[in-house]
């Protein structure tokens, strides 16, 4: 969803994104699965400690990743 990559989320797998827990984040969340349901969709928002599959070394290696290309794209403008 473009929405959420443009609030800084990355995408985990498939239709899941990841943001670090802020009040912020929190709230762009709820509003965002109002909008996904007020056109039909369905979605959730959970809160979590940490994501076993992954340490947290590889969580910031995927938001450096997405700012690195979002640097990118605009250095080339």
């Amino acid at each position: 969803m473009e929405e959420a990559r443009e609030s800084g989320a990355v995408q985990l797998k498939g239709a899941v994104y990841i943001l670090p827990a802020t009040e912020e984040h929190e709230e762009f969340c709820q509003w965002l699965i109002g909008e996904v349901k007020s056109m039909g969709g369905d979605g959730a928002f959970v809160r979590t400690a940490d994501v076993r599959t992954m340490t947290d070394a590889e969580i910031r290696r995927l938001f450096t990743a997405q700012a690195d290309q979002e640097y990118h794209r605009i250095e080339s403008l």
